[in-house]
């Protein structure tokens, strides 16, 4: 996957004209290098570039259990997910729970649980896919402490 712009792809990312739907990319002087697309929304055009599929998480943000439409967000249920949206090559993002609210401790246990499973699901349904696990800390030194920690589930 190209270093570059992505720029996130939102469901109503198009206009109207002459009664056509024209993708606002089209209008755009620069061509970004792919888009990044979250689970949260189903967009109604979708370019033909490389994309990084995201979780959604600042759709839940707010709720103790993460939830898409009424569905529990975990490893399974994105991988699920991606197998229906993503292309070979595309970059898939483990769900993640942001470290906001009361519940900090359980969010950080969810994430280091879920991007376990998630990596060894991506090895077995979506080998053709780069699997991609966010590194949560409340600080930078907190998120570079969990970035040099030798997790030894997180090799791939």
């Amino acid at each position: 996957m190209k270093l570059g712009f992505y720029p996130v792809l939102g469901k109503s990312d198009f206009v109207r004209s002459k009664g056509k739907q024209i993708p606002i990319w089209q209008l755009l002087e620069y061509q970004p290098v792919g888009w990044l697309y979250s689970l949260a929304i189903k967009a109604q055009i979708v370019p033909d570039s490389p994309i990084i599929h995201d979780c959604g998480s600042f759709n839940y943000r707010d709720q103790n259990i993460p939830t898409l439409n009424g569905k529990y967000v975990d490893a399974h249920w994105s991988i699920h997910r991606y197998r229906e949206r993503s292309n070979i090559g595309d970059i898939i993002v483990c769900p993640d729970h942001l470290l906001v609210g009361q519940n900090i401790r359980e969010r950080q246990e969810y994430n280091l649980k879920q991007a376990e499973t998630f990596i060894q699901l991506a090895k077995s349904y979506l080998p053709n896919r780069i699997p991609l696990a966010v590194i949560h800390g409340q600080s930078l030194s907190e998120r570079l402490e969990v970035a040099k920690s030798d997790i030894p589930h997180f090799k791939m």
